[in-house]
């Protein structure tokens, strides 16, 4: 089976390593050019390439890593303020991030029922590791959460146990 199709098509797989606990993929990139994300101009001109590093969804279950060797051009517009940028995987990969689109999607639909420590607890035994303040910030990150959950109707909501002296608490559980 052909894995290219899963990834965009500017990205060839170089080679796969099956390890104990990971399965690495080495994409390399195959774009002859690229748009700059400040001024949008085309640019050809490669100015070298880099190691990106991103988990992506799992495969028998086992997690995948992804090596990805992009490239970073220079930006032809003399008016522009960045004079090199990087080359941006929009739909699959967005930039300054460490998990592919579709893997963020899984972790947000994941975290969405149930806490973010004990999803955290539950990825480390799959093989990720993420914090539960890393889960939390793809939340805040991620906008169409709250479109989501306004979307949907609500008809528990549960508050956790507090106290206004210690020693003594109060578990209320509202119904809307």
């Amino acid at each position: 089976m052909n894995l290219n199709v899963f990834f965009p098509e500017n990205l060839m797989i170089q080679s796969i390593e099956n390890n104990e606990h990971i399965i690495l993929i080495c994409l390399k990139s195959e774009s002859k050019f690229n748009h700059c994300p400040l001024c949008g101009m085309k640019s050809h001109q490669v100015h070298s390439t880099y190691l990106r590093k991103p988990l992506d969804a799992s495969i028998l279950n086992k997690p995948v890593q992804l090596r990805i060797q992009a490239k970073k051009f220079f930006c032809l517009n003399p008016n522009c303020k960045r004079q090199i940028f990087t080359e941006r995987f929009t739909g699959f990969l967005n930039a300054y991030r460490r998990l592919t689109i579709r893997l963020e999607e899984v972790f947000l639909q994941l975290s969405l029922s149930m806490s973010a420590e004990a999803l955290s607890r539950f990825l480390f035994k799959l093989g990720y590791k993420r914090s539960g303040d890393a889960l939390l910030d793809l939340l805040r990150r991620i906008d169409s959460t709250e479109k989501d959950i306004k979307n949907q109707s609500l008809t528990h909501i549960g508050v956790d146990d507090f106290s206004f002296r210690r020693g003594s608490t109060l578990e209320r559980l509202f119904v809307i």
